[in-house]
């Protein structure tokens, strides 16, 4: 308020400094409730917007799935869904059917980024729209809170080639080039200079045969196991409908960034 309507409201109270000052704080108090009311309407819209969105893609992209799926299973893609806790060309997997069978002494994650983006369809189907680099941020986000609940030593997410560069003590996601030619390269020059025991999660069958050749220190994980662990994991309980429980915490996940992304341009506006 200026000056001049200060001067204002004093002479119409004659000069009573307490009821303008309550007048003053009232108000204010008024225009930060509407500023709230007008955050929380945004947030709703938004998030209804987004669910509309989603609903329609599903639709859009049902029939893309269904080819892309058949096209995996004739490529052989999809060998982390066998049953079997080994493949072919005799590479063993650890069990990861119950919360209990992480291996022992393993601190180190190891994951094959580009491998995993098509085993479940809320994934596979931001590729198929076109947003792999989305589709590439919920493997990080996933990856982040597993290794953080179960307090890893160290989890590394590895991709052929994208723009995300994290590079912390205990968390990593990079691309393979241009130090590599393709992750599979990079994972098995990681996994010579390692000594202890860590996990590696991949169905392609070459890297499988290349990491195996490193030493007993290394374990392999099937990918679709290793998503319903974490499942398991951070829901605390036993997942029936994988594809259903992913989609949600993809949905979740996305609530909970534009509510912190609407409350800091909100709290920045209330500070000038």
């Amino acid at each position: 308020m200026t000056r001049k309507k200060n001067l204002k409201l004093l002479r119409s109270t004659q000069g009573d400094l307490e009821t303008v000052a309550n007048f003053l704080i009232s108000r204010r108090a008024l225009r930060l409730k509407a500023k709230q009311l007008k955050f929380d309407q945004k947030i709703a819209k938004k998030l209804e917007k987004q669910g509309r969105k989603e609903k329609k893609w599903n639709k859009k992209v049902e029939k893309k799935m269904e080819k892309k799926e058949r096209k995996e299973k004739k490529f052989g893609r999809r060998n982390g869904d066998r049953n079997s806790n080994s493949n072919d060309d005799g590479v063993s997997f650890v069990s990861l059917k119950t919360k209990e069978s992480w291996p022992s002494g393993v601190a180190r994650l190891y994951l094959d980024g580009n491998n995993m983006l098509y085993v479940l369809s809320p994934i596979r189907s931001l590729v198929l729209k076109g947003k792999a680099k989305e589709a590439e941020a919920v493997l990080e986000a996933l990856a982040r809170k597993f290794a953080d609940a179960m307090n890893l030593e160290h989890c590394t997410l590895v991709f052929d080639d994208t723009n995300k560069n994290v590079q912390e003590d205990r968390f990593v996601v990079c691309s393979a080039r241009p130090s590599f030619a393709t992750s599979d390269d990079a994972l098995v020059d990681w996994c010579k200079g390692i000594d202890k025991p860590s996990l590696f999660i991949t169905s392609d069958r070459e890297l499988l045969k290349r990491l195996k050749e490193c030493g007993t220190h290394v374990n392999i994980g099937k990918p679709k196991e290793w998503f319903r662990f974490v499942a398991r994991v951070l829901s605390d309980k036993e997942v029936e409908d994988l594809d259903a429980w992913m989609a949600q915490w993809i949905n979740d996940e996305m609530k909970m960034d534009i509510v912190a992304s609407i409350t800091k341009e909100i709290q920045n506006k209330l500070v000038v």
